[in-house]
């Protein structure tokens, strides 16, 4: 049973620790297993992965830690501060208090939300910006990575072959974006930046967790990456662009109440957005669900239809 797969695993690098259950939970992009171990006094969150990767993000969260950052830090294992057994690495957390604040867009007390993710990505930004450099993250060309990684594999898939629309922007979206990228903002960022990796108590934030893709890229991903997470309801018909483009607006205000973007990043703000429903895009084509990949290309080009709101909303 993996239940005793895992006790015998606890056991193996956390020796003092005396589970009284282990329940799985959803798995991260990342990480192949997740778990909540609880015990007599306390629970914990399990995370296996065969990235070799996986536990490179240690030294960020104990440098945000150490600037007062609501971070659950890696409980050392016997062997180090990862566990590694049969080809899995695993890595065991305290777990944080709190829950997820969703953002629905339209809602009431949606924008203040919106407002407030902001703020909290502006402040980790602000402590991630002054962070040594370091080794073990890896550093992303978002451009090459989107024309080079993701291009071809939506050039080859049935659905977007012929689509000449969709061509007419990756061409413009190739030649124009390169250069212009290189003069954005470039620091450690969480990579993964959304609601349900935020931790809420009583409106005060108590975590913000999964830093597992964390690298080295233009910071405005995150805020974009935030922002993206809700283009679904419109695409959906459940929310109008119009409330998007207000989450979006109140997302970006919260951000730069601690960083200010410079103006290449507002002019860019268009692209940034589009490098992410690309990534998207080519993300599910590779797990092969072609209706969600569908469903973020119809995000693209409700994005292409904004592109002079988008630019006007910071």
């Amino acid at each position: 049973m993996e239940t005793n797969r895992l006790a015998e695993i606890l056991s193996e690098g956390w020796p003092t620790l005396q589970p009284l259950s282990i329940a799985p939970l959803k798995a991260s992009k990342t990480a192949t297993g997740v778990w909540e171990v609880t015990t007599t006094t306390a629970s914990f969150i399990l995370k296996g992965s065969s990235d070799a990767r996986f536990g490179h993000q240690s030294s960020v969260l104990h440098y945000l830690a150490a600037n007062h950052l609501p971070i659950a830090l890696p409980i050392p294992s016997k062997t180090g501060p990862v566990h590694t057994t049969h080809g899995t690495r695993y890595i065991l957390s305290p777990k944080l208090p709190g829950s997820h604040q969703h953002l629905r867009l339209g809602q009431p007390a949606g924008e203040t939300w919106a407002h407030r993710f902001g703020e909290v990505l502006g402040r980790l930004h602000a402590s991630l910006a002054q962070m040594p450099p370091l080794l073990s993250l890896r550093t992303v060309d978002v451009h090459q990575h989107v024309v080079a990684s993701a291009f071809p594999l939506l050039r080859a898939h049935p659905l977007l072959a012929n689509d000449s629309q969709l061509g007419k922007t990756m061409q413009t979206y190739a030649c124009q974006f390169g250069l212009q990228s290189r003069d954005l903002v470039v620091h450690p960022i969480h990579r993964d930046f959304h609601t349900g990796n935020l931790l809420f108590f009583n409106a005060n934030l108590t975590g913000i967790i999964d830093f597992d893709l964390a690298e080295i890229n233009i910071r405005l991903w995150d805020p974009c990456y935030l922002a993206t997470s809700t283009l679904v309801y419109v695409v959906r018909g459940e929310a109008s662009i119009q409330q998007w483009l207000t989450t979006f607006r109140a997302i970006i205000a919260g951000y730069e109440t601690h960083c200010p973007l410079t103006p290449i990043e507002r002019r860019l703000l268009p692209e940034v957005l589009q490098s992410i429903q690309f990534s998207f895009m080519a993300y599910w084509a590779a797990k092969q669900r072609s209706d969600l990949m569908w469903e973020n290309t119809k995000a693209l080009r409700l994005l292409e239809s904004q592109r002079g709101k988008i630019s006007r909303c910071s």
